[in-house]
């Protein structure tokens, strides 16, 4: 369990990157998709961290869990959020329209809130199937192994 861990945390890395590309053009100017809603941002990280701390076998399937619902709950907010209302467009055709409310600037969206959204969607899959793998077992050393070397000590002391 602790390498597929390991690999979907490098995949929700590679998925969270794609909030830093450019989702909105309006005009001259672009905006990434961290700056369209905070809240899309942090899921993510609180996603990778959630998933991360069911490594250390304290209700892990309760954090892949959480760590899948905080996944489905971004990517359904990149996939039903209207950016033409979002605060960063408006603030964005206010600045270049000079018109309180945006005037009429043509505002361009690309297809990455729909590939993040649908992205998202198979990590949160992926993660809850997590839930139903056999966590490793630690591996303990029983009372019949020696801990030390007697015939270490005893070349040494010749």
């Amino acid at each position: 369990m602790a390498r597929a861990v390991f690999v979907v945390l490098l995949l929700i890395g590679a998925w969270w990157s794609l909030l830093l590309m450019q989702w909105v053009s309006i005009e001259s100017e672009g905006i990434i998709g961290a700056d369209l809603n905070q809240t899309m941002a942090l899921l993510p990280a609180v996603g990778a961290l959630a998933i991360l701390m069911a490594l250390y076998r304290r209700l892990p399937r309760a954090l892949l869990l959480l760590g899948s619902i905080s996944l489905i709950t971004a990517s359904s907010i990149a996939l039903t959020l209207d950016l033409s209302s979002s605060p960063a467009v408006i603030e964005a055709r206010e600045r270049i329209s000079g018109i309180a409310g945006g005037g009429e600037v043509a505002v361009t969206t690309t297809a990455l809130p729909t590939i993040f959204g649908i992205a998202g969607l198979i990590l949160a899959a992926v993660a809850g199937a997590l839930i139903f793998t056999k966590p490793s077992q630690a591996k303990f050393q029983t009372e019949s192994e020696e801990l030390d070397a007697r015939e270490l000590w005893d070349e040494q002391s010749e």
